[in-house]
């Protein structure tokens, strides 16, 4: 006769519950290097490094294009540009010479490039120097079609036939000004009778814009720390507009947004939320929360970054800590459960233009996630990493008693 371990007369709550006291933990306290998806609990996937570094400074912002045939990456440090073409062993710098900042700490944020492509054409922005394009896959220049009306932009997207810029400088420009350039000629941004060019201010703006991002088939969404608006097509010359749409929330920064499907899923300064444009609703409960908020270093919170792993149906963000470190969280929008990463994620763009997640630390080093998981990644050779950490997960006290268990490591990113 089997002897059984257990009869559960319930379903057993998944996911960690950090900072809950270990007598009301519902199942597992804590955990490291482990996920719950909608199956189970399993180790997180291996990360590759791909790439030769060039430079030890942060990875903040990224962009893929495809150009013919080929996929190009591209992303950016406080100091250059780099891109890679997915194959070679080595990035070419393709801009340098910037004057960001590296670590950033309040009122000063971190420098985060803001990148957008129309066509072949790829715009990028640090909100300091002025604006740069690539053509083809090139090495930057300025934007000077742009610059000439506006000086700086704090964030590019693509909305239809236009690029979008956010946060504009110049002589009509302010924190809470859009502007977008002609429809027929990317190089003009000056507004004519003769024209579509253009842009209006957010005048019920709560404070700058950090953060925009697009909202399945909804539109571009853009987010104050204290307020959200969705960008309107307008028709005729005006092009377009906008309305606030939620009030008393925002967005922590640039990288804090993640858009899944027809959600968006938001890292704000006092908690984490999910949107559909018409109404909200918070997922971090109060154990996670107390967990995130109480650790969150509020004067490096332009560090904060999320990034959409559709494979594991997760939502993750990295955020700083008061020890002057970086933490992970995901969240499992399937299962609603969330899951603790003993590494760091400066910048990551979901599979798509590459087979398989691409992403960056605060070291320099770009990263492919999982590629044999993901049906082939871009570089099978790419280096496994150095670092292995133990997957660990820890149960509160409950009918089984307190204990960790640990499982075998997964490779993760390092330097």
């Amino acid at each position: 006769m089997t002897n059984r371990l257990a009869v559960f007369q319930a379903e057993i709550g998944s996911g960690i519950t950090p900072s809950m006291p270990k007598l009301r933990a519902p199942f597992f306290l804590s955990g490291r290097n482990v996920r719950f998806g909608p199956w189970g609990v399993e180790v997180t996937s291996p990360w590759f490094r791909v790439v030769n570094k060039l430079s030890p400074d942060p990875v903040r912002g990224m962009h893929a294009i495809n150009i013919g045939s080929n996929r190009v990456l591209f992303w950016g440090t406080h100091e250059n540009l780099y891109k890679w073409d997915g194959v070679s062993a080595d990035a070419t710098e393709v801009g340098s010479g910037f004057s960001g900042v590296k670590t950033g700490t309040a009122p000063v944020p971190a420098t985060v490039w803001s990148m957008a492509g129309e066509g072949e054409i790829v715009v990028a922005t640090d909100n300091i120097s002025p604006p740069q394009k690539s053509v083809a896959g090139g090495a930057f220049a300025v934007y000077a079609g742009f610059e000439d009306q506006y000086v700086r932009g704090n964030i590019f997207r693509a909305v239809g036939q236009y690029l979008v810029a956010l946060d504009v400088g110049g002589a009509v420009g302010g924190v809470d000004v859009i502007a977008w350039h002609d429809a027929f000629n990317i190089e003009d941004w000056l507004p004519t009778e003769n024209n579509t060019a253009g842009w209006i201010q957010a005048k019920d703006a709560t404070g700058r814009i950090v953060a925009a991002e697009h909202l399945g088939t909804t539109g571009l969404l853009f987010y104050t720390q204290g307020s959200v608006h969705i960008l309107i097509p307008a028709g005729g010359t005006r092009v377009f507009g906008q309305r606030k749409i939620l009030s008393n929330v925002g967005a922590a920064s640039k990288q804090a947004v993640v858009p899944v499907r027809q959600q968006h899923f938001v890292f704000d300064q006092e908690g984490i939320y999910v949107t559909d444009g018409r109404e909200l609703k918070y997922i971090d409960d109060a154990a996670v929360r107390k967990f995130i908020y109480g650790n969150l270093d509020y004067d490096r919170i332009s560090h904060v970054h999320g990034w959409h792993n559709q494979a594991h149906t997760e939502v993750q963000w990295f955020y700083p800590t008061k020890n002057l470190g970086m933490e992970g969280v995901g969240f499992n929008y399937v299962n609603n459960a969330w899951s603790l990463f003993p590494f760091e994620l400066t910048s990551a763009l979901p599979a798509g233009v590459f087979k398989a997640p691409i992403a960056g630390n605060s070291f320099g080093s770009i990263f492919e996630t999982d590629p044999n998981f993901l049906g082939g990644g871009v570089n099978m050779t790419g280096t496994h990493l150095e670092t292995a950490a133990v997957a660990r997960l820890k149960t509160g006290y409950g009918t089984f008693g307190y204990g960790t268990v640990g499982y075998g490591g997964r490779n993760i990113p390092d330097g």
